[in-house]
């Protein structure tokens, strides 16, 4: 490459990254229903713990089902199992 050459901006490039799922309107709508009922942000019992424990809990539920082949929850596999 050439002191004359440019590289090209990555933007020329490459198509801008898609949006992020959670959204500010989403992310209004938790914490306006936060704040209406008394949740601090912070905290054990936080609006953020709270979020962080329901993606993961759903996340790590998923990842067991599809290792197991199977829902967890699903009580008729549990019983073709011990039985």
């Amino acid at each position: 490459m050439s002191d004359t050459e440019t590289m090209p901006r990555r933007l020329d490039r490459e198509p801008a990254p898609p949006a992020g799922v959670v959204d500010d309107q989403l992310a209004d709508q938790l914490l306006a229903r936060a704040q209406a009922e008394g949740v601090e942000l912070l905290g054990p019992d936080g609006l953020l713990a709270q979020v962080t424990r329901a993606v993961l809990e759903r996340a790590l539920g998923e990842e067991l089902a599809v290792h197991l082949g199977y829902d967890c929850e699903d009580r008729w596999h549990r019983v073709e199992l011990l039985a």
